[in-house]
């Protein structure tokens, strides 16, 4: 059965353009040979990411990402088995600038689809994002 794993986790240094543009080839290919799909967001200070995949890839997965050093305490938004996917392939998107709360608008939509699969889930997702775009937005403000 498949799975859906959202994460979402600081960044201890920023991504340069080559960073974004080599992990968006490697992760391609390698998400595509795991038969993972999904979607990564990069910002500034942030990486928000959900992948879905078959549990056992998807637990893997996780091990790795918090085993990674660039990112720091991922905080795991969602792990729970679904019906059926909603992406076909796996992308990922740079936003060199944070994004604004509306910029979260199809990330939401995603998780409130997600989430009629697993209602219980929203309820702690949602919070924990909105937390990290009010930490973000503070962030940007301070600097």
């Amino acid at each position: 059965m498949d799975s859906c794993l959202i994460y979402l986790a600081k960044l201890s240094t920023p991504q340069t353009d080559l960073d974004v543009l080599q992990a968006k080839d490697r992760d391609t290919r390698r998400y595509a040979k795991l038969h993972a799909s999904g979607s990564r967001t990069i910002t500034p200070t942030h990486i928000f990411e959900i992948i879905e995949a078959p549990m056992p890839i998807a637990e893997q997965l996780l091990d790795e990402i918090t085993e990674l050093p660039n990112l720091d305490d991922p905080d795991v938004l969602l792990l729970a088995p679904i019906p059926k996917r909603i992406f076909k392939a796996w992308t990922l998107d740079h936003h060199k600038e944070n994004p604004t709360n509306s910029d979260w608008t199809e990330t939401v939509n995603i998780l409130a689809q997600q989430a009629s699969l697993a209602p219980e889930s929203l309820r702690i997702v949602i919070p924990k994002m909105l937390a990290a775009l009010n930490d973000q937005h503070t962030q940007t403000n301070a600097a």
